[in-house]
């Protein structure tokens, strides 16, 4: 039974059906005369609206439609490719990340080394890295002081 006759049976108007899905008449027409495809979302909305078992409206329109049946393996298939993509992104921008933060660090120890280098040969020993570190943050906070 195709969906005018389910619509008709029901002694339902196409005004009060596409009213009921927040649809243009026109567009609703459309559905009927198989010009357009529905949505799974509004073959659902109709199946309630028509107070009939939503697998059996499938069934029947899409013998009687431009619409593809939706299959569990693509939809599963099309839920699996969506969730590996969003993997693959998440991958890639962590691994960007982590290559920002890795070039940051590694700006840092250079910058350290030669302050430890050209500190060291102030003082005529060699200062170490965590030396430096507390020379910085007590610079850094003097600064902030003197500004305050």
């Amino acid at each position: 039974m195709t969906i005018k006759e389910l619509r008709k049976r029901k002694d339902l108007s196409v005004d009060l059906i596409s009213d009921k899905l927040g649809i243009p008449s026109s567009t609703y027409y459309k559905y009927e005369q198989g010009k357009i495809q529905m949505s799974t979302a509004t073959l659902k909305q109709l199946a309630e609206v028509l107070e009939v078992d939503f697998k059996e409206l499938l069934d029947n329109y899409t013998d009687n439609s431009k619409v593809e049946k939706p299959s569990m393996a693509n939809s599963l298939q099309a839920q699996y490719d969506m969730a590996m993509k969003l993997i693959k992104d998440e991958i890639n921008m962590l691994h960007q990340e982590l290559q920002t933060k890795n070039e940051l660090l590694m700006s840092q120890a250079k910058t350290i080394n030669s302050l430890a280098e050209a500190l060291g040969k102030l003082g005529g020993k060699p200062l170490k890295p965590h030396q430096i570190a507390r020379f910085i943050a007590l610079k850094r906070d003097e600064s902030f002081t003197q500004v305050a």
